[in-house]
């Protein structure tokens, strides 16, 4: 170049002549008398990053079938400037988690980094949520329960159900808890509620717990006579009668009574009595009780056919009479002011 020629020396978009003043993107040199250049030429430097774009917010409605995650894809726009002095420039871009890989439930927050061969880095974060819709499964559910009690209270217990989930948590809840006292007769429904941390609900395990008050087998009426109980509370109170011309095959008592689930007996004090079950049949020359004669032979025969309508109203007043006589305590009849409507008659086989 000749002398005082002048020389300005440029740099492209993005990079500089110095990297203390970014903006000093030119600089000029003047050719001296000896030849020379007065400076020396400048060096262009890249200073600025990449420019980074993440997506925005990404949320996924549902998780992979039956697994606590979710499956999530995702594009990220990078562009640098040098790539325009240099095409096969290298822009190297690093993110904390990979597009295409599997979310947990719940939200994730990505950060990615992208940096050009100079060390400029760029940055952007974008979050990611995966949504649980998938409810428990149900395992295992107890099945109904059903059983005779002699207590007015029992505690019941089942085996706890089973449930599973995708998120691999379930909470459990329910009416009624295992070991809880539950009253007896009742028939009671137990319901399960399974929830996830999504708070997703199942409530389709759920059975029955009925609870029944033993009761004591009544037997065949007496073979010639009749049966007359009364019932109260499902526990039934009963006496045995023979037709006139007949007897007990052995002594009875005043009064069979149902007490948690068992035959018991009551009679006069001192007043002998076979305690054998079922109740003795009425037959033909057998010697009675000395007891039913002396105490209560008017309660305990009756004329006709116990089979007539009328016969079995008489047996009835009969048996009332004696629940409400001074022989037998007022609380299996007395007190009861239903006692007479509860009571039925039944009439034995002949011969």
């Amino acid at each position: 170049m000749r002398f005082s020629s002048v020389c300005t020396f440029s740099c492209p978009d993005g990079f500089t002549t110095d990297v203390t003043a970014p903006q000093t993107v030119s600089r000029s040199l003047t050719c001296q008398l000896n030849g020379e250049w007065d400076a020396q030429a400048p060096q262009c430097h890249d200073y600025r990053s990449p420019t980074l774009s993440c997506p925005g917010p990404i949320i996924i409605g549902h998780t992979t079938k039956g697994k606590a995650t979710g499956k999530v894809s995702w594009n990220i726009q990078v562009t640098d400037n040098s790539v325009i002095v240099d095409p096969n420039a290298k822009i190297t871009v690093t993110s904390t988690h990979q597009s295409s890989q599997q979310f947990p439930i719940g939200a994730t927050d990505v950060q990615v980094t992208a940096s050009d061969s100079t060390g400029n880095t760029a940055t952007c974060s974008f979050s990611v949520r995966i949504e649980d819709i998938e409810p428990p499964i149900i395992k295992q559910c107890p099945g109904d329960i059903v059983r005779e009690e002699e207590k007015p209270e029992v505690r019941v217990h089942w085996t706890r159900p089973v449930f599973s989930d995708n998120s691999g948590s379930v909470t459990l809840s329910s009416n009624r808890q295992i070991g809880e006292l539950f009253a007896v007769p009742g028939t009671y429904q137990i319901v399960y509620t399974a929830n996830d941390p999504s708070n997703n609900e199942n409530k389709n395990c759920s059975f029955r717990i009925t609870l029944k008050k033993k009761t004591c087998p009544l037997y065949p009426p007496p073979r010639n006579g009749a049966l007359a109980c009364v019932s109260k509370g499902g526990d039934d109170t009963c006496a045995v009668m023979c037709q006139t011309g007949t007897d007990f095959e052995f002594s009875v008592p005043l009064l069979y009574f149902c007490s948690a689930g068992q035959w018991s007996f009551y009679s006069l004090p001192g007043a002998s009595y076979d305690s054998t079950l079922p109740w003795p049949n009425c037959t033909a020359g057998v010697n009675p009780s000395s007891s039913i004669k002396l105490w209560s032979q008017q309660y305990h025969y009756f004329d006709g056919d116990a089979h007539d309508l009328n016969i079995q109203a008489s047996i009835k007043d009969k048996f009332y009479q004696l629940l409400t006589s001074p022989y037998v305590p007022p609380f299996f009849c007395l007190f009861d002011p239903e006692c007479l409507k509860n009571i039925f008659v039944s009439p034995g086989i002949k011969g």
